[in-house]
């Protein structure tokens, strides 16, 4: 019943910071459902409270997190999400490639 509660925050703009601790803190009632909640819940407009929520997920969960953003196209939310999970091991040119986009994109713009 409270999965199902916290999984509706996680649908709403309002309460997600509150669900997202939550399911952090409560990893466990995720269960298989952490990668689900994670690629509806990362859309760009709550970045923290979805770093926050991963910090207390299982290491597989946390790199997901950060292979969905690179899938995104999302390097600089890939690398800082890289940085608060503490995955530079796992991920050692996460910054180095949003910079490398960043200044690509400079360059085309002129």
């Amino acid at each position: 019943l409270l999965v199902a509660a916290v999984l509706r925050d996680v649908l709403l703009p309002g309460p997600w910071a509150l669900a997202a601790v939550a399911l952090g803190a409560l990893p466990r009632l995720l269960g298989v459902q952490a990668e689900n909640v994670l690629e509806i819940g990362d859309d760009g407009s709550r970045d923290e409270a979805i770093e926050l929520m991963a910090k207390g997920l299982d290491k597989e969960s946390q790199c997901f997190l950060v292979r969905l953003r690179q899938a995104k196209g999302r390097l600089k939310a890939a690398a800082k999400a890289v940085q608060a999970l503490a995955l530079q091991e796992d991920f050692p040119d996460a910054d180095f490639l949003w910079k490398q986009e960043a200044l690509e994109a400079a360059i085309r713009k002129g």
